[in-house]
């Protein structure tokens, strides 16, 4: 069963058997006032349905509430892109050989345990990614969202840092993550992954950027002309 939590202040969803779309993000990429005015409105979101909760609204009333909050994390989501593709040459680049090949080992490394691999696109300051959340490892447990992608950032964070000489953190805390609702949903987030390189001005094709990955099962729902038609 879905089950809705907070880590800061964004709303998370830790669903074991679910399909995920997630992007995480360099941490000096995004100028931190944007974040900050992100924050606050979440955060007055988040209040609006906690008091609704409290007051013991419908479970109707209530998904109006999460759909704002959906809607509103969605347009927050195309204001950060459009800032990640503006900065071409970020302060450490995911592109580069050394450490794109660290972020594909800690996202292969899940597969057949964890997670079932869908789709992902690593860019020059950003990874989006979907997957299938199985709902148990291969130890009989439970999977946890949370601490799948606690250990795929902790891994690539400590790898690229000793591979650019730096320290501190690399990535932003939160990971804008949404569990996918539908087959269309699924169709969409694949296609806003593949071609994210495109939209980006960075390659023509998608099949160019060496960042992609789309599962054989899931090749026929790529739309070549997703990147040429999509705002």
């Amino acid at each position: 069963m879905e089950k809705e939590f907070y880590k800061r202040n964004l709303p998370h969803y830790n669903s074991p058997g679910q399909n995920y779309f997630v992007t995480f993000i360099l941490k000096s990429s995004v100028p931190s006032i944007v974040l900050k005015e992100n924050k606050i409105k979440l955060e007055m979101a988040r209040n609006q349905f906690d008091h609704a909760v409290k007051l013991n609204k419908t479970d109707k009333e209530l998904s109006a509430f999460k759909e704002k909050i959906y809607e509103l994390k969605k347009a927050q989501a195309k204001q950060i892109e459009k800032i990640l593709h503006n900065n071409r040459h970020p302060e450490v680049d995911l592109r580069k050989t050394i450490n794109l090949n660290k972020i594909l080992e800690s996202l292969h490394f899940w597969e057949n345990n964890r997670v079932e691999n869908i789709a992902w696109s690593v860019m020059p300051n950003h990874v989006h990614w979907v997957f299938h959340l199985k709902e148990k490892d291969q130890f009989n447990q439970l999977t946890n969202f949370g601490k799948l992608m606690q250990s795929v950032k902790r891994f690539t964070a400590n790898s690229i840092n000793k591979n650019e000489g730096r320290k501190g953190s690399l990535w932003l805390d939160e990971s804008f993550d949404t569990t996918v609702r539908n087959e269309y949903h699924l169709h969409n987030v694949i296609n806003y992954t593949l071609h994210n390189p495109v939209k980006a001005g960075l390659v023509r094709n998608w099949q160019d950027w060496k960042g992609n990955f789309v599962s054989e099962k899931y090749q026929d729902e790529v739309d070549d002309g997703f990147g040429k038609t999509t705002d």
